[in-house]
């Protein structure tokens, strides 16, 4: 009787180090996308500062759980960039919106929307379930 055995581990030990990357990505992906301006309405005369665009930060906290942030300390970010319907918040002003402005729920959106990523790094971390993001 000749054994056969698996080509690959079949109880792979969680890889932390490749799903913390993968969450790097994604917020690196994500302030990028936040830092991109729209075009500047017809016949507008106010010159853009780019300070928003400078302004957007992450940071990656890891310990029991992975967790990234993305926030921005600009005073008005809310109004131009903010959640649409956060209570309790400062929320994305609908002219933002409609002027093609990106915002944290777009984020949330992308996050959500695209499986892939949240499955690969519960596939990495041996995760029963999908992980979440709050922002």
């Amino acid at each position: 009787m000749i054994p056969i055995l698996p080509v690959r581990d079949p109880h792979p030990k969680p890889n932390a180090k490749a799903a913390l990357l993968l969450l790097n990505r994604f917020q690196e992906q994500s302030i990028a996308k936040l830092q991109k301006y729209p075009p500047k309405p017809a016949k507008s005369r106010y010159r853009r500062t780019l300070d928003l665009k400078g302004g957007w930060e992450g940071e990656t906290i890891t310990g029991n759980s992975f967790e990234i942030n993305i926030f921005n300390d600009i005073r008005y970010s809310g109004y131009v960039q903010g959640r649409r319907f956060a209570k309790g918040d400062v929320n994305q002003l609908k002219r933002f919106q409609k002027g093609g402005w990106v915002s944290l729920t777009d984020i949330d959106k992308d996050w959500n929307s695209g499986p892939r990523l949240r499955v690969a790094i519960a596939l990495k971390l041996d995760l029963k379930r999908l992980p979440v993001i709050r922002i």
